[in-house]
Order: C-alpha cells, then structure tokens, then sequence
C-alpha cells in the first residue's frame, strides 16, 4: 500500500508538472530564450545561427572534402574547383557542434554548379541577381529545422545582397525543405562524391511570398533559434 500511495503521488506530480507546461502556452523561458515545447517532446536547447568562423570554415572544409568534393560519378565529370574565397558561409551550431551551413555563392565568380553544367544548359539567366545556394545537414538527427533554418537564412542573405533569383544544388533528401520554401526541381540530377543532387530554382520574390505564407510555422520555429545574423528573421515590409 505504501508503495502504491508513492506512485499515484508520483503520477500525479507528474500530471501536475505537464499541465503548468500547457498552462505556459507550449512555451517555456530559460535563460531569456524561448523554447518551443510540445506534450510528449523534450526542451531543446536553442540552435544557433551566425556566420561562419575561420575555425567553423575549416571543420566545413573537412566535410565537403569527405562528401562533395571527391571525384564525381555517373555521367557527369566535375570540373577543376572554382574559387570559393567570396562565398558566404552561415552555420547551425547545436550543443557546441556544428548541425549544419549553408553556402551562399554570388555573381562575383563562377557558380559552383558550371562545375557541372554549362549555362547553356541551365533553363535561368546568369546575371547579377543570380545566386546559389547549398544547404548542408550533418549527422543523424532530424533534419528538418536545421534545413529550414538555414533555408530562410540563406533567403535574408540573398535579399540583403540584392539578389533576384536563386539557384540551388540540393541534396536528394532535402528536396522537401527546398521545395517548402518554394524552389522547384528542374529535372537535372548529378552525382558529386557519395551524394546525389537535384538542380531547383525559384525567384527572391516567389521565395519571399512562400515565407510569408509560412510565417506561423516560422514563428514557432524562431522560437527555438538564437539568431546571431546581422540582419531580421521575418521578411519585413515589401
């Protein structure tokens, strides 16, 4: 009987301890960030978004050498490495490590992608508001909000840039994310080291409505990020 008096106590705190949580709106604070919480989910801690260090552009040299810069496979032979010293790198940094970036290439130089096709074959202009963009996950965890994280990082940064359209080499399996925040496939796939690709494109404009149209989703996914990038999350006035 003791026994069963100390679990039923225990259940109920339980009870009790959950329903304080709903009580919160979903919403706990620690630490003047908010956490997105949900019955059944753990606390997470916030993700960080900021531009990548020397020290986190070396660690992300180690990982597209080891995955996208070995010898090309498949039909298509990846031209000689353009240069990649004007890219703009942001990065998701979760518990100290880092859980994904993003690449963002300019009209200064090359696109990554004539590694792999011609213009002439690309069905957009190449002119001074195209960009490329490249979103990389890493390890096993969901990937579904370091994707859309960087997804709308990568979307502010182009805006910022004066950027027109976007152009984007995705990785087979996030192709979901992309086409959420509105880049449509282009039927043109590749293969670079282990992984495979899908070419997608979608102007800044139609990118920009998608995430308004998105924005409960975002806001609930702002509230797990600590953004540390010089310019908004939300997409502001038009």
């Amino acid at each position: 009987m003791h026994q069963d008096g100390l679990d039923e106590r225990s259940a109920d705190a339980e009870r009790d301890n959950v329903g304080r949580k709903i009580a919160q709106k979903w919403r706990c604070e620690a630490s003047g960030i908010a956490y997105l919480w949900r019955p059944g989910s753990p606390i997470r801690r916030p993700m960080q978004l900021a531009f990548a260090t020397p020290e986190d552009r070396s660690i992300i040299d180690a990982i597209d050498h080891r995955y996208f810069r070995l010898e090309s496979s498949g039909p298509r032979v990846a031209a000689p490495e353009t240069d990649r010293s004007d890219d703009e790198y942001i990065v998701a940094t979760q518990h100290g490590e880092i859980a994904g970036y993003v690449e963002i290439s300019g009209p200064e130089r090359d696109y990554p992608i004539e590694r792999f096709f011609a213009r002439e074959e690309l069905p957009m202009a190449f002119d001074d508001g195209l960009y490329e963009v490249r979103i990389v996950v890493v390890g096993d965890a969901a990937i579904e909000r370091p994707a859309l994280s960087l997804g709308i990082a990568a979307l502010r940064a182009v805006e910022r840039r004066g950027g027109t359209h976007v152009v984007a080499i995705a990785r087979v399996d996030l192709i979901p994310f992309y086409r959420k925040l509105g880049l449509v496939p282009l039927e043109l796939r590749l293969h670079s080291g282990i992984v495979e690709f899908e070419v997608m494109h979608a102007s800044v404009l139609v990118l920009r409505r998608r995430s308004i149209a998105l924005a409960a989703e975002l806001e609930m996914l702002r509230a797990t990020l600590d953004w540390q990038l010089p310019f908004p999350f939300d997409p502001g006035p038009a």
